[in-house]
């Protein structure tokens, strides 16, 4: 669900309505997860319980239906620091995190990307939203960014790290679907 739209940043208050992100437990088998912001907007990344988004409309696009990972970005950063050393970081200014994730199950990864603009008569925030679904496999990297690369509509994709030769190649991940649903 890519929509950029006129919207007043709540992310503080939504917390209230999301229980935090648990690693997998040891000796689960995992595959690891980069998340990158590459442009200067606020990213709140979510593990969605649903293949599905909200049309609750006081839940604010995902709301109870997630459990929270964080925030890249200006407002609460809180992930900027996790590093699992995973290959090929992305170059600065890029802003990015490192989580397991279970392999063999379903994942579906959420974002919620704001932007604030300034305009004439003060400044606007847009909002993205977006998700996708995958199952990961074990002892594989993932990567997923969001960005506005035009300053039009927000992006965003999902790629595997495959290592070829002596470099790290970034291949689309063919089982990831968009999250297109509403939740019941």
């Amino acid at each position: 669900m890519k929509k950029a739209f006129l919207a007043v940043p709540l992310l503080a208050l939504l917390e209230g309505c999301a229980s935090s992100y648990m690693a997998p437990a040891a000796g689960t088998p995992v595959a690891r997860l980069r998340i990158v912001q590459v442009t200067n907007d606020n990213i709140r990344i979510m593990k969605l319980h649903d293949a599905c988004l909200t049309t609750d409309k006081n839940a604010r696009h995902f709301g109870k239906y997630y459990d929270k990972i964080g925030y890249l970005g200006a407002v609460g950063s809180d992930l900027d620091k996790r590093r699992l050393a995973m290959p090929a970081p992305p170059a600065a200014p890029a802003r990015f995190t490192e989580i397991p994730v279970a392999a063999g199950q379903p994942f579906h990864l959420g974002m919620d990307a704001t932007r604030m603009v300034s305009a004439a008569m003060g400044a606007m925030v847009y909002s993205c939203v977006d998700a996708v679904t995958f199952t990961p496999v074990a002892g594989r990297d993932y990567e997923a960014v969001m960005q506005w690369p035009n300053g039009g509509q927000c992006e965003f994709g999902l790629v595997q790290l495959q290592p070829q030769d002596d470099k790290v190649v970034r291949v689309a991940v063919k089982d990831a679907v968009p999250v297109r649903s509403a939740c019941p």
